[in-house]
């Protein structure tokens, strides 16, 4: 998709859209120089993350920018799957002691801790031999057996790792099976901490897009706030927001599915009993931590919008909004899928309705 320039100051406010949440606001693959406007997207977090970084100065904006892409690259290094090295991946050889996290970890673990608490479980850092399970179903078109589903679940919830939240957190576990992911905040927490970085290197309004999580801070020239186009892939209507000092994040199954023993089988799990999501769901949700967003748009997705309220208020999440399509999920024609129930809690009609008087 061709990206339009960035609005300079006096015009419409930067706007966003993609599958998920995307910013359509960066043409190149460099750094470049724009004024007071600095403009780049780097490959990092196994995904592309975009930022875009206003300053007074030109030499401002690009020492934001460079800011911005080097605290990705530590929040990669400490909490990637990926990498052999990082701290996430070191963790369980170290299991049966206390075991000092690192900042950005320890961060991770505080969000994660919050959401799997607040969800019931619903979203759950320790899910991924569950998740191995169905990788590996939806490659062979068949479903993991019930005794390998029941041998995973016995190394899965997220209370079995012990978490001591002090001065110097640390964490423990008695089961070396026990696996961490934190994927489920990582890009949520990477905007996050890089749109800081970049305030602190002297940026006045930053926005940073980590695949569809994305932390909008301040308000570029003559605007009210970023202007982000939600767009959740279920079709129908894709509502503008506008915001300012808030992450926003879009999570669902719309993507990643495949064909597993003749029933349509999403990547998203619910980890209490194993199994894929029946419905087509997504969820955004907005509030003022980014790595608690990222994970509440996926514990919303297992729960659907009859809890949206209780996380609202047990997270401190500005708004949700919640969409289920109707479309039988074992219908392989489920790739076009048909609009079904909307539900919106919070402040999202305030946050949407912003953008009459933004642009």
């Amino acid at each position: 998709m061709r990206a339009p320039a960035i609005p300079r100051a006096g015009t419409a406010p930067p706007m966003l859209h993609g599958l998920t949440i995307a910013l359509v606001a960066v043409a190149t693959a460099r750094v470049v120089a724009a004024g007071t406007v600095e403009e780049c997207r780097v490959l990092v977090m196994g995904t592309e993350a975009r930022i875009v970084a206003h300053a007074a100065d030109g030499t401002s904006a690009r020492a934001a920018a460079r800011a911005a892409i080097d605290e990705l690259d530590r929040c990669d290094a400490a909490l990637s799957d990926y990498r052999a090295t990082s701290e996430v991946r070191q963790l369980p050889a170290q299991w049966s002691t206390w075991t000092t996290l690192g900042p950005i970890t320890a961060s991770a673990m505080g969000a994660a801790r919050r959401v799997a608490s607040a969800s019931h479980g619903a979203y759950d850092p320790t899910v991924g031999p569950i998740v191995a399970l169905w990788r590996e179903a939806r490659e062979t078109g068949r479903r993991p057996s019930s005794d390998a589903l029941a041998q995973a679940r016995r190394h899965v919830g997220w209370t079995l790792i012990e978490w001591r939240a002090s001065v110097i957190p640390a964490a423990r576990c008695a089961d070396p099976m026990v696996t961490l992911d934190l994927g489920g905040v990582g890009k949520g927490l990477g905007a996050h901490r890089a749109a800081q970085a970049a305030r602190d290197a002297g940026a006045t309004a930053v926005l940073v897009a980590v695949s569809g999580d994305i932390r909008a801070d301040g308000a570029p020239p003559g605007t009210s706030g970023w202007r982000v186009q939600v767009d959740d892939g279920l079709g129908g209507d894709a509502p503008m927001l506008v915001l300012r000092d808030l992450s926003v994040s879009t999570s669902g199954d719309t993507e990643q599915w495949a064909m597993v023993d003749g029933r349509r089988v999403g990547h998203l799990l619910d980890p209490h009993d194993g199994e894929p999501l029946t419905a087509r769901r997504a969820a955004t949700v907005v509030g003022p931590d980014g790595a608690v967003v990222d994970a509440s748009a996926t514990a919303l997705c297992i729960l659907g919008a009859g809890q949206a309220t209780t996380l609202i208020e047990s997270l401190g999440l500005r708004a949700v909004r919640v969409r289920e399509e109707t479309t039988p999920n074992d219908d392989e024609a489920a790739d076009d899928p048909a609009p079904g129930a909307t539900t919106t809690h919070g402040d999202w009609a305030a946050l949407a309705g912003t953008d009459a008087h933004a642009s």
